[in-house]
């Protein structure tokens, strides 16, 4: 293939040649027909290094199938030439707009000798949650003019798995978040009001200082306050249900409102293990509810390639979560509806009728989706939609609260802290 340098080369190589034919000056022919054979010579070895090009095999190897969100991964390429000597080649490596490269994604080749290898190591940071083909390289092979290229595609695909985030969720567990409002009841709690002695933990600050242990502080290597703790009497089981319609893959890479409903869904999978509850999420799936429940790990071993699903059915993901959850148990819906939709609140006044507590969590579009720019217009433009959007979900709101439906408006940066503060809030009524 001809570049556009290669047409200006020869182009101009060309005009230099007519131009001294014409003039019949030898010394201009003499620099002409030599600039030229320089490029026929550069063109013959172009050609028979771009006729070796399928030659070179690649090989894609991932330090990791499996990796969580913000978690770096090392990617490692190999080029082996099992042809004839090859060089320079220009590899540019497609990556998946779900990583970030720490390293430039295209790089040369000087040399790829016959029957030896070339390594090419570097890092990606998972930003997004999902199933991702890694490995897909463009091989370009040119003269030292560049005025011809010849490209090959090669897929050399090495699958990546990533997982949602498991950091707010374990720090959870650990008792180190604070968002200050009523303490989260652990499974097991230091007060002789429990049912049986458990065993012994570490202190958590608040903890009564007469349920401190300081016989097996004593004995600790790191002489760490310990405390003893008795099994709580009662839990609450919650089902988070994610309405994953089509709008829920608006936002930015990694922090789209599917991404902020999967983190929920770790966090509180992780307080259903720190309550001693159960917890389950539901969420559609070719138009079909499906739930998944178990530890953590397993419920982000089932999420992590959860796609917004535009056939929905609402009714259908209802009935699995009404269905699979126990009486008086607390049903957290992450709603999305934004400008015009609605949402039928009958269809989940039906988990009232079962003795359960729904809560809904309608996600504000305004906050998944920025608009940045120096045009006033489009400033306005988007003062706009967003006082109308926020003004559509006040609306959605009343209607949910008519129906006898609970309901907050939740953006990225607060869906956990308002979830969490349902379950607490549902606690002091089941204790009720």
């Amino acid at each position: 293939m001809l570049t556009r340098r290669g047409v200006s080369i020869l182009s101009s190589t060309l005009g230099l040649v007519a131009a001294s034919t014409l003039a019949f000056d030898g010394v201009f022919s003499t620099v002409a027909l030599f600039v030229l054979s320089i490029l026929g010579v550069e063109s013959i070895l172009y050609i028979n290094s771009s006729r070796r090009l399928h030659l070179v095999k690649v090989e894609v190897k991932s330090g990791a199938r499996t990796a969580f969100v913000g978690d770096d991964i090392p990617l490692t390429v190999e080029f082996t030439n099992s042809g004839s000597s090859l060089g320079p080649i220009l590899a540019i490596e497609k990556i998946p707009y779900a990583f970030k490269i720490h390293a430039p994604n295209d790089f040369w080749i000087e040399s790829l000798p016959k029957g030896k290898t070339t390594t090419v190591e570097h890092n990606l940071k998972a930003l997004q949650m999902g199933s991702w083909k890694v490995g897909e390289i463009e091989l370009i092979i040119t003269d030292r003019f560049g005025m011809f290229k010849r490209s090959r595609n090669v897929q050399s695909h090495s699958e990546i798995q990533v997982y949602p985030s498991m950091r707010v969720g374990e720090e959870l567990l650990r008792g180190r978040v604070h968002i200050g409002m009523k303490p989260l009841k652990r499974s097991t709690v230091s007060t002789s009001h429990g049912s049986e002695f458990s065993g012994i933990r570490e202190y958590y600050p608040g903890d009564d200082y007469r349920q401190v242990a300081w016989k097996a502080m004593a004995k600790s290597p790191m002489r760490l306050p310990k405390t003893k703790e008795h099994e709580y009497e009662q839990s609450l089981n919650v089902t988070l249900v994610v309405l994953n319609t089509d709008t829920t893959g608006e936002g930015e890479i990694g922090k789209r409102k599917l991404d902020a409903a999967a983190e929920l869904a770790i966090v509180l999978a992780h307080l259903a293990v720190k309550t001693g509850g159960e917890f389950q999420v539901v969420y559609s799936r070719a138009g079909r509810g499906e739930r998944a429940d178990g530890s953590p790990l397993h419920i982000a071993s089932r999420i992590y390639n959860l796609l917004p699903d535009p056939n929905l059915d609402l009714d259908s993901v209802m009935n699995t979560a009404i269905t699979a959850s126990k009486p008086k148990s607390l049903i957290l819906l992450v709603l999305d509806s934004p400008y015009p939709r609605t949402v039928d609140p009958m269809i989940l006044r039906r988990a009232i009728i079962k003795y359960q507590f729904p809560h809904a969590l309608i996600l504000d579009t305004t906050s998944f989706i920025s608009y940045s720019g120096e045009d006033v217009r489009v400033t306005q433009a988007s003062g706009i939609i967003g006082n109308r959007e926020l003004s559509h979900l006040e609306e959605v709101l009343s209607q949910l609260a008519s129906s006898g439906i609970s309901a907050q408006i939740c953006t990225q940066s607060n869906l956990v802290i308002k979830a969490l503060d349902a379950f607490s809030r549902s606690s002091l009524v089941l204790e009720t």
